[in-house]
């Protein structure tokens, strides 16, 4: 039976896909994850407080970076999945982000946020697949407020390793009046389920290497802190949009980035000859060459 992405998807934000990737599939992606990891990008993040260390990049440019992506898409069902579940005619990739948790402490968890408050992402057709090369048990892995996704565009808030529990920043504009109107405040989460468990309603789930969560980018999400049982998270997202994916401009620079760090990867893709289609504006549809069309 061909595999599929459940529909609560669509009505929850997200959802696990039981063994998609077998141990072939995973070693090629783990293969693309390990080079991004020794070939960061000029806007890679890298936090240190004691033990703890949180890494993350994105947006790679490395033309090692598409081929070893593409070697690892070739022939997977990911575009019959995702078009399915959509009803979308089309499906394309659009881009990796890896990430590394280690931590003994149980203090360095995601803060809660979603992907769309720092990229130009709007519409139902977006899915990021979050796939784990270690086993994570329920409590250390994903995080995911349900129903989110149809709720309202919060502001975001960055995570602080100096205060886990981003009391600090909570409900201080981060972009400020950059977005016309300013976006709300980004929700106290953390302290909102430290008091009350029961007030957002959490999905969460232990995987195994070749599970997938898959989950809309404008659902609530975080990640949820590794410990003393489970010190090490390595992680691969790959993003992926369709038919009804568009473009919502963001105000300009980039999250946790100097403008150093953006003008040097503009610079690489520049050299690299990465192909851009025309600028988009406001409501265009989501659309460039660089995007690998899986369907």
């Amino acid at each position: 039976m061909a595999p599929k992405i459940d529909k609560a998807l669509l009505t929850d934000g997200g959802t696990v896909v039981r063994d998609l990737f077998d141990d072939d599939t995973m070693a090629k992606l783990l293969s693309l994850y390990e080079y991004c990891f020794e070939h960061p990008s000029p806007i890679a993040l890298s936090q240190t407080c004691g033990e703890d260390r949180n890494y993350s990049d994105m947006l790679n440019s490395d033309p090692k970076v598409r081929e070893l992506t593409e070697k690892a898409l070739e022939g997977l069902p990911i575009g019959a999945m995702l078009a399915d579940v959509w009803d979308s005619e089309h499906v394309w990739y659009l881009t990796e982000e890896i990430f590394l948790k280690k931590s003994k402490s149980n203090k360095n968890r995601g803060v809660f946020h979603q992907d769309s408050s720092f990229a130009p992402w709007e519409g139902e057709h977006w899915a990021n697949f979050w796939i784990s090369f270690d086993p994570v048990p329920k409590g250390n892995g994903l995080e995911i407020l349900k129903g989110t996704h149809i709720g309202p565009q919060y502001d975001y808030v960055s995570y602080d390793p100096e205060d886990p529990s981003n009391q600090s920043k909570r409900g201080k504009p981060f972009w400020r009046d950059k977005n016309d109107p300013p976006w709300p405040a980004a929700l106290d989460i953390e302290g909102t389920l430290a008091k009350n468990p029961a007030a957002w309603e959490v999905l969460e789930w232990g995987v195994e290497p070749g599970d997938v969560v898959v989950f809309h980018p404008h659902v609530i999400h975080g990640g949820a802190p590794t410990g003393p049982q489970f010190p090490r998270r390595r992680t691969l997202s790959l993003r992926f949009f369709g038919d009804k994916s568009y473009f919502r401009p963001i105000p300009p620079g980039g999250v946790g980035q100097t403008t150093e760090m953006h003008d040097e990867r503009m610079r690489l893709e520049k050299e690299r000859g990465i192909k851009r289609g025309a600028k988009m504006k406001a409501g265009d549809l989501y659309r460039g060459p660089q995007y690998l069309q899986l369907r």
